[in-house]
């Protein structure tokens, strides 16, 4: 199977529909002559072409949006091969053990919470649930 979205395959279908839209138009402008044509006819006699024309503009249109896209991803792959340089290969700083202290204490904060809601619920696992947790807990022990 082609990878083309407009293959002679398409094109007969796309050129029939086209035409019945054409043809439906014609007809429509004969109802109008008649004694029984209702001015409603008129409407469709603009409308089945439009709608022809729209069958082939949106062909055309996502051929070029495809040709586009296959552009487009052969130039993504030939730029994705080079890798900027990793945000995590620099030496920790003191925001981050600060950082590292205060996620130590939300999961401790966290924990506690959890342990009380088990207690509450008759599920008690037992531990420490009495015990504040300190933000600087990692930091100032060392001190």
């Amino acid at each position: 199977m082609t990878t083309r979205f407009l293959s002679k395959r398409a094109v007969l279908p796309l050129v029939l529909t086209a035409v019945v839209c054409v043809v439906l138009g014609a007809w429509h402008w004969s109802r109008t002559e008649s004694a029984l044509g209702v001015d409603q006819n008129i409407g469709y006699v603009l409308l089945w072409p439009l709608f022809a024309g729209f069958l082939i503009f949106a062909a055309v249109r996502a051929r070029r949006l495809e040709r586009e896209s296959m552009v487009a991803r052969h130039e993504n792959l030939s730029a994705a091969t080079v890798l900027p340089p990793l945000p995590w290969s620099r030496p920790p700083s003191a925001d981050d053990i600060e950082l590292a202290a205060y996620n130590r204490y939300l999961a401790d904060l966290n924990a506690r919470e959890m342990r009380h809601k088990l207690r509450a619920a008759g599920l008690d696992i037992g531990g420490d649930a009495d015990r504040a947790p300190s933000p600087r807990r990692g930091i100032d022990e060392n001190d």
